[in-house]
């Protein structure tokens, strides 16, 4: 390993995602859809000065992990790991919105850019794997591939990325509803469960939730590329059914989709490994989009209102807090 030479500053940037189709089916090789969510959004500066050491805006993003996520950079990179780094981030916490992958992504790049070496997709988002995985255990990938994108939605398989998908702007009025129900615990911990209730399955059983959940993300893809709002949600509610045997929806999650399916979403599900965090639903227009959110109000800490095509600003709606 050779020492980071240059008295300079780096920066990098990476943005939150919303998992579509495909939590930890995608382990086993389906395919799966994350959103690209460029609005919550993480920036870190890596500057060559001294031992490696880490600050932030908001001391909640700062712990061990993060430090030894910045060392797993520096060796992805092949230096030692030194200098001051500094993070920023607006994106909500431990909720499944993506926030390891995308502080991992930022690193790399601003390391990549502090030695005057730019990496490309392939080889930012092997690098972003492994250091992901210093927070997660595993990592499929998924999470890096939707950070680093430039938008839309991304399909996923087999440890890469396989297509960027524009999503038409026949879906301009729909509104993505995401609900936060609480913190997740280590994704780990419900990667584990998932793993564990898949041992008890027969194999004809757990190769139908493999069908189940491959069939789903090509059919939301579809349905993204056309405008095709219902069978956007059709093929949502499918992938939520196939995680239904994992046992990774808290009684937390099974309130708020509930609810929300009660109150006319056209798809619901979880977004991200369960066990608290994300829900994401599905509405055809704003009008509807605020009927979902009065429904959870009660179940759910916050919520927000994405349009699926146009990004804007997250909007969280306190009532019900």
């Amino acid at each position: 390993m050779i020492a980071a030479a240059g008295a300079r500053s780096g920066h990098g940037q990476a943005h939150g995602k919303a998992i579509l189709i495909g939590e930890h089916w995608v382990l086993t090789g389906c395919e799966a859809i994350a959103l690209a969510l460029p609005t919550w959004w993480t920036r870190v500066e890596w500057s060559d000065d001294g031992p490696l050491h880490l600050t932030s805006d908001g001391g909640d993003l700062i712990d061990s992990t993060s430090l030894q996520m910045l060392g797993e950079a520096a060796a992805q990179l092949g230096v030692a790991a030194d200098g001051a780094a500094r993070v920023s981030s607006n994106l909500p916490m431990h909720r499944g919105f993506g926030s390891s992958a995308a502080f991992a992504v930022a690193a790399l790049r601003a390391l990549a850019s502090r030695l005057g070496r730019p990496l490309d997709d392939d080889s930012l988002l092997q690098a972003a794997r492994a250091v992901e995985a210093i927070a997660h255990g595993r990592s499929s990938g998924l999470d890096p591939a939707a950070a680093m994108s430039s938008g839309g939605a991304v399909r996923f398989a087999g440890g890469r990325r396989l297509s960027e998908i524009t999503i038409s702007a026949a879906l301009a009025t729909a509104r993505w509803v995401l609900c936060d129900v609480g913190r997740a615990p280590p994704t780990a911990t419900a990667v584990a469960i998932a793993r564990a209730a898949r041992t008890t399955m027969t194999s004809s059983q757990d190769e139908a939730l493999q069908r189940s959940t491959a069939e789903a993300a090509r059919s939301a893809a579809v349905a993204l590329r056309d405008g095709d709002a219902s069978g956007l949600g059709a093929a949502m509610n499918a992938a939520g059914d196939a995680l239904e045997p994992l046992g990774v929806v808290s009684p937390a999650m099974r309130r708020a989709i509930d609810a929300l399916r009660a109150a006319g979403a056209l798809g619901v599900k979880q977004s991200g490994a369960g066990l608290g965090g994300a829900i994401l639903a599905l509405a055809p227009d704003p009008a509807l989009a605020a009927t979902l959110c009065a429904a959870v109000a009660g179940c759910t800490a916050e919520r927000w209102v994405l349009p699926v095509v146009a990004e804007t600003a997250p909007t969280p709606l306190e009532a019900g807090r």
